[in-house]
């Protein structure tokens, strides 16, 4: 089976699951309270602007905290089908079908087409990838274009060609939300364990028998090159904007820092990895042989909650979506969470679990760049002064569908092993997203 046609097979189902989520709130008529505050209040006006400016835009400060690449296509959209409102939701709708066939579809090069329809429902069905779908919404175009660079870092052999395909879809995905500058980090990591520095790493990640001295540094130096261009258009917007953001935003977004943002991130994996470690082989074996490391990370990532404020608080934007929900019904000591603090250790607990388990299978090179990736994207939020769950639900759902292509074996009971969890956790949140829809 070729590539398209793989992916197509591996895709059809979560597609389905998306597309009958869109379809029932745009026939409803309904839509989703913070995605809309957003669109009407940004994303639209900053679209239909650049279409009344096309072609001579001016970005140095428009209605829109991210970069302005979005903007411009649905500009352009808008300029041959025009700026109604109704019209743009649906063209910016494929932004989110793209992303889930391609997740879908990177699944399905380790795994079998059924097994990696699976695996990407849960993300077809989340309220974030639904919402930035159904509006004008920049996050799905960011998140498709990270997808697309990733995903021969992941699964494909390296390849200066790949990397330098990579190398452009980042660059397009800073341009569409600049915090996606994190994925140089994983693209560089791949780079450096595919030379002769991987002799560095400890056992256990090797994954396709070559021996070190074998590797060139070739791999190494194309990555760090296929980083520059997108690090120079960060800073290009940097010196347009005089800081992270256009100027209108930078007493918002960029005005302090969220130190909880790791801890945070680690509790909202640490709500959907189970779905996803069920399908792990012999985990009791794995939990036992590791349990040392297992529990140094659960300390670490307690540590990452309690070392700084990880309360409930709109004021300091530790708030929106169900995981601060949760939290904020939890008791507090010194604003922090112990709620949260717990769950960070779970989660931090899940991430090394599902490492080792890939590594079992003889792919910790990928596992590793993943883990890079989680670790990377969570990084970024550092700087921004909103806490909220839509940053972090859309790359743990990518992240946990990869990791699972990963520890499958290829066995014939995978097919099985994949269904169970991600199909709880797809029903769970499409009736998640049908509750928000029908009380918004």
């Amino acid at each position: 089976m070729n590539g398209l046609k793989r992916t197509l097979a591996a895709a059809w189902a979560p597609v389905l699951v998306y597309a009958v989520l869109a379809l029932g709130i745009f026939l409803g008529d309904h839509v989703l309270d913070a995605p809309k505050y957003d669109q009407d209040l940004y994303h639209h006006v900053a679209v239909v602007t650049f279409a009344e400016q096309w072609p001579a835009f001016d970005i140095t400060d428009y209605e829109s905290a991210t970069s302005p690449l979005y903007h411009l296509v649905m500009a352009s959209a808008a300029k041959v089908l025009g700026s109604e409102l109704d019209t743009l939701r649906v063209v910016s709708s494929l932004f989110g079908l793209a992303l889930v066939v391609a997740v879908a579809g990177w699944a399905a090069t380790f795994v079998s087409t059924r097994a990696a329809a699976f695996l990407s429902m849960p993300l077809a069905a989340s309220v974030y990838v639904i919402g930035s779908g159904v509006h004008v919404h920049t996050d799905n175009m960011g998140w498709l274009l990270v997808i697309l660079a990733l995903g021969p870092v992941v699964f494909l052999a390296p390849r200066t060609d790949r990397w330098c395909l990579s190398g452009l879809l980042v660059l397009l995905a800073v341009s569409v939300r600049q915090v996606m500058i994190w994925a140089i980090g994983p693209l560089v990591l791949a780079g450096l364990l595919a030379s002769p520095l991987r002799r560095f790493v400890p056992r256990g990640f090797d994954s396709d028998g070559e021996t070190p001295g074998a590797r060139s540094w070739s791999p190494l130096i194309t990555s760090l090159l296929v980083a520059i261009p997108s690090l120079v258009v960060l800073f290009i917007f940097i010196g347009l904007w005089g800081g992270l953001v256009p100027p209108r935003f930078q007493e918002l977004h960029a005005s302090a820092y969220s130190f909880c943002a790791p801890a945070y991130g680690l509790a909202v994996l640490a709500v959907y990895a189970p779905f996803f470690l069920v399908m792990v082989p012999r985990p009791l074996e794995l939990l036992d042989r590791h349990r040392t490391v297992l529990l140094l990370f659960a300390l670490l990532g307690v540590l990452l909650a309690l070392a700084f404020p990880s309360s409930y608080s709109i004021d300091d934007g530790r708030y929106g979506g169900p995981v601060w929900l949760l939290v904020s019904k939890a008791p507090v000591v010194a604003e922090r969470s112990l709620l949260l603090a717990l769950m960070a250790g779970a989660g931090a607990v899940f991430l090394v679990f599902l490492v080792l388990a890939a590594m079992r299978n003889r792919r910790g090179v990928p596992a590793l760049v993943l883990a890079c990736s989680w670790c990377a994207t969570h990084s970024t939020q550092l700087v921004n002064a909103q806490t909220f769950q839509r940053y972090f639900d859309t790359p743990t759902l990518v992240i946990l569908a990869w990791f699972g292509a990963l520890i499958l074996t290829g066995r014939p009971d995978d097919e099985r092993r994949s269904a169970l969890g991600p199909s709880l956790l797809t029903i769970a949140l499409a009736l998640m997203l049908v509750a928000d829809v029908l009380t918004g």
